[in-house]
C-alpha cells in the first residue's frame, strides 16, 4: 500500500538505515525473483477480506523460501477463527518458530521465523 510506505518515510525514516520498502502484489513479486530477504511484512487485503490465495500452503512455502536464514516474516490478517487455525497450522508446518498476537480485536498478526521444520 502505498499510503503505508508514505507513513514509514515521514514518520520512521531514521530507523530505515538500507532498508528498502517494496510495494507490489505479493505474489507476483515473489514468483517473479529469486532473492531472499531478512523481513517480509504482509497486509493482503481487498476491502476486509484476504485474498484466499494468501492463505494457502503453497504461498506460505513461497514466503520460507524467499527469507535469508533467520529472516522473519510477518503476515495481519483477519479471519475467522477456524481460518485462523488453519492458517496458523499451515505456517507450523512451514516454519520452526510461529508466534502470534492480536491487534485491533480483530486483526491477527503472525511473525514466523526461517527454518524449514525437520521430520
Amino acid at each position: 500500500d502505498p499510503v503505508v510506505i508514505e507513513i514509514v518515510h515521514q514518520h520512521f525514516r531514521e530507523h530505515l538505515g538500507k532498508t528498502e520498502l517494496i510495494e507490489g502484489e505479493a505474489g507476483h513479486f515473489l514468483n517473479g525473483t529469486e532473492a531472499q530477504y531478512d523481513y517480509i511484512f504482509l497486509d493482503l487485503f481487498e476491502d476486509d477480506t484476504v485474498p484466499p490465495q494468501f492463505l494457502e500452503q503453497p504461498f506460505i512455502k513461497l514466503l520460507q523460501q524467499r527469507l535469508k536464514p533467520g529472516g522473519r516474516v510477518y503476515h495481519n490478517v483477519m479471519l475467522c477463527k477456524n481460518q485462523e487455525d488453519q492458517l496458523l497450522n499451515r505456517y507450523r508446518a512451514q516454519f520452526e518458530v510461529v508466534n502470534y498476537m492480536r491487534t485491533f480485536e480483530r486483526n491477527l498478526v503472525i511473525e514466523a521465523k526461517s527454518g524449514l521444520k525437520a521430520g
